[in-house]
């Protein structure tokens, strides 16, 4: 009687260690897919990153594309004007020239 008193316990306990160990299973379970989630999250977040580094560094690039483009137009500006300034020039002396020639 007391043996069978003394399994039923132990075989009580094992159910509801049997239990606390499924429980803890199922846990672990959930946690393991929660940590794939945050991994998959971190990595889309890295790729993210990534590719607004790669716009960021294309972005500033076209910039300072742009301002070589801007500083060699500036400088076709100033030598335009400066030949324009001479041909003014070269114009009023030629006028000049006609007028003297003429008389």
């Amino acid at each position: 009687e007391e043996r069978l008193q003394t399994l039923q316990k132990d075989r009580q306990q094992l159910l509801e260690k049997n239990n606390e160990l499924s429980t803890l299973g199922d846990e672990n379970h959930r946690l393991v897919q929660r940590v794939a989630e945050l991994e998959d999250q971190l990595q889309q977040m890295e790729d993210q990153s990534s590719k607004q580094m790669e716009y960021e560094a294309s972005v500033k690039k076209l910039v300072e594309e742009n301002n070589t483009i801007k500083d060699e137009l500036d400088t076709s500006v100033s030598a335009l004007r400066r030949s324009e300034a001479s041909f003014i020039v070269y114009k009023g002396d030629a006028q000049q020239e006609m007028s003297r020639l003429e008389a």
